[in-house]
């Protein structure tokens, strides 16, 4: 599970964060996921990077303030790999899912809403580290964990095809995950993304996706459906493959965080028959996906205790569209 070099020694550097406190090892954490982008308007329930400004406030506006941790210390502390004391007492995790260009660079959207630029997130944590001075954050915060689609062909696809203005694209993810605020981690190798009709050849990372085409249905179009991830050939194609593409763009490091597409295994509440395999690829093959952990979409708090491959997360414009929607997740919390 190698990560960047400088990101490794300055995590070993950090002893304490600048309050004198530690997490709780019976806390109750909220993980914040975002979908960037923008919907039908330019206000906070629509526009991911405006509702993510406003969250960052938020959460350092309360008393005392809660610190943005990287996702993955998170994940070792509810995993027992992580003492409380190296954290702040009080804490939450954000991360993106889908990967678009957005999160790192602002992006021209070609018109209404929000005037076409879209402001990214990198650009937001910069203006709000630059504007709280007072507030002396640490190296890392606020810190994003991005989920992304590792096939360079999928992707392209998403974005209207090779002809069309390319908003999902790879040669930003290095630079995140050097920035030290920010880390590139694993949400598969194709989404079972809607946009593949057929059977296509990703020739880039040299296998045909769907990926659920090499389970036992054998069906090649994407329905956004994770139920048929049913074997063990299908799994690994959308994990292990993918975090072997994603380490190529951010190496050394290796994407050692995983997000399932959709509800992933298991949805928001219940399982369904064919996603058990996912789990059981997650549990008894590590040496080849070599993750840490895994999160759902399941409006649930990590913990200690928390089960490793489905640790809980709450969305933006899933489970909360307002601040006051998201103060009512942050008092639910335990620290």
């Amino acid at each position: 599970m190698k990560r960047m070099a400088l990101v490794t020694l300055l995590s070993l550097c950090f002893v304490m964060p600048v309050n004198s406190f530690a997490l709780s090892n019976t806390a109750r954490v909220p993980v914040l996921y975002y979908h960037p982008g923008v919907a039908s308007s330019c206000d906070y329930a629509n526009y991911a990077s405006m509702a993510f400004a406003q969250d960052l406030e938020l959460l350092y506006q309360q008393n005392p303030p809660i610190h943005v941790i990287p996702l993955y210390w998170l994940a070792e502390w509810a995993l027992g790999q992580r003492d409380g004391s190296t954290l702040p007492d009080r804490v939450v995790a954000i991360s993106t899912d889908d990967g678009p260009n957005d999160v790192w660079i602002d992006v021209d959207a070609g018109g209404a809403p929000c005037g076409g630029n879209r402001i990214s997130f990198k650009r937001r944590i910069e203006e709000f580290r630059a504007s709280h001075p007072e507030l002396n954050l640490q190296w890392w915060e606020p810190h994003v964990s991005n989920f992304v689609i590792a096939s360079p062909k999928v992707r392209q696809l998403m974005s209207g095809g090779p002809n069309a203005p390319q908003f999902w694209t790879d040669d930003w993810w290095a630079a995140a995950n050097q920035s030290g605020f920010m880390e590139i981690h694993n949400h598969s190798i194709d989404h079972d993304m809607l946009e593949v009709t057929e059977r296509t050849t990703d020739p880039v990372i040299g296998v045909d996706l769907v990926a659920a085409g090499y389970g036992t249905t054998g069906d090649w179009v994407g329905h956004g459906n994770w139920n048929k991830i049913d074997n063990y050939l299908s799994s690994q194609v959308e994990i292990s493959y993918a975090a072997s593409y994603i380490n190529l763009k951010i190496a050394p490091a290796w994407p050692d965080l995983f997000a399932y597409p959709f509800y992933g295994p298991c949805g928001r509440f219940e399982c369904s028959p064919g996603q058990t395999a996912v789990i059981d690829y997650l549990q008894n093959f590590q040496n080849e996906h070599g993750l840490l952990a895994a999160f759902t979409t399941k409006p649930e708090y990590v913990s200690r205790g928390s089960n490793r491959w489905m640790m809980g997360r709450f969305g933006w414009q899933a489970d909360w569209t307002s601040s006051s929607g998201l103060q009512s997740i942050l008092n639910g919390a335990t620290w």
